[in-house]
């Protein structure tokens, strides 16, 4: 799997009946049918050309657009089909959820830059982040080493008929700073948040995934065993990436550190 453009390895199907192609320099505006060109039922000239519901496509290319939208360049999977072009993910039926964007590596060595992990009130390193596409169809971001096991789990869930969402993933240092102040200043909308450089958050290894019932169940029973360990009391949405204690907690038949219990 390629962990940084996971949509290239799988096809998608199309289930939305307005699923608009764009213009490839234009993203906000459609590709539209022309005098002469063949016109599909209830399609005149001018129209903006669609998709049919049903077309099992292969996206080739995505790009994020205005909004923080995601866009798929797509083909048809059928050699004969005519080539496609770029829609919007939300017209193909997973909406792109768990796929990976692109990878963005460091671009400085600032301590609190975007890509600058910390731990325990320390700098650790920089990291290479991975877009990936979470709840509410926003972009999230994973260290990269994380993201491959997130990929696996997300796969794995979906084996067994589970939607796992990313609520949170990796925060950069001033993304932190804001959320802390925003809590201590008890601005609407802010919740409990650590101090910039000791929010597990910043070291690469800690996600948040919405917690329904399906999935908190699906995620005690597998979780373990593919690396995952709750590690907060009372969040029930917090997970960490650590396969060393996840091993050992799979032995006891158990999926949260010592000191978790609620």
């Amino acid at each position: 799997m390629t962990v940084s453009q996971s949509y290239l390895d799988k096809t998608f199907l199309v289930n939305d009946g307005d699923a608009r192609i764009r213009r490839d320099g234009n993203l906000v505006g459609f590709v539209l049918y022309a005098a002469g060109e063949p016109l599909p039922p209830g399609r005149r000239v001018g129209d903006p050309k669609i998709i049919p519901r049903g077309t099992t496509v292969r996206a080739v290319e995505a790009r994020v657009g205005p909004n923080a939208t995601i866009f798929a360049r797509v083909q048809p999977t059928d050699a004969g089909a005519p080539v496609l072009g770029w829609t919007s993910s939300r017209n193909l039926e997973s909406g792109f959820l768990n796929e990976t964007i692109r990878e963005i590596p460091p671009s400085s060595n600032d301590q609190q830059g975007d890509n600058a992990a910390w731990q325990d009130g320390n700098f650790i390193r920089q990291m290479t982040l991975i877009e990936i596409v979470g709840d509410q169809f926003e972009l999230k971001l994973l260290a990269q080493e994380t993201a491959a096991a997130y990929l696996a789990l997300a796969a794995a869930a979906g084996r067994d008929d589970v939607e796992l969402r990313l609520s949170s993933g990796f925060r950069s240092y001033a993304r932190q700073k804001e959320l802390y102040e925003g809590y201590t200043a008890h601005k609407p909308g802010y919740n409990l948040a650590a101090p910039p450089g000791r929010s597990n958050h910043q070291n690469g290894h800690a996600f948040d995934i919405v917690p329904s019932d399906r999935a908190y169940a699906w995620l005690a029973a597998h979780g373990p065993g593919l690396g995952l360990v709750r590690t907060v009391n009372g969040e029930r949405w917090h997970w960490e990436y650590q396969p060393t204690l996840a091993a050992d907690l799979a032995k006891e038949g158990r999926f949260m550190k010592d000191g978790v219990t609620t």
